[in-house]
């Protein structure tokens, strides 16, 4: 994702990538030394295929490590759903504790 940013009327773009998409732009960027066309669409066919094969490589481990990380964040977002539940339910068990408690000592003081 590229983004301009304005500070003191001067422009920077600013590019925000992951570890991956940091290494790929280096790599065409280090090829396109040898061929500038590579950049572009152009340059040598065979190159273009294997470049168009690896970035179809690293966008399908990326998708995978994304899938990963949700399901973990899910997950821990079920275990913390299910704490607040027991925190809730341990509340109200000590409330009805409480309330048995009342009302035992009100039976034993009518005996």
């Amino acid at each position: 994702m590229h983004v301009i940013v304005s500070k003191q009327d001067k422009y920077v773009e600013v590019q925000v990538g992951t570890k991956m998409q940091h290494m790929w732009a280096e790599f065409v960027e280090k090829l396109a030394d040898v061929d500038p066309d590579i950049k572009y669409g152009g340059g040598d066919a065979e190159l273009r295929g294997g470049l168009l094969r690896l970035s179809d490589t690293v966008y399908d481990v990326e998708v995978a490590l994304a899938e990963s990380a949700v399901q973990r964040f899910q997950q821990v977002d079920d275990r913390n759903h299910a704490l607040a539940r027991l925190r809730d339910v341990s509340a109200r068990a000590r409330e009805a504790a409480g309330w048995l408690q009342a009302l035992a000592e009100t039976l034993k003081r009518r005996m």
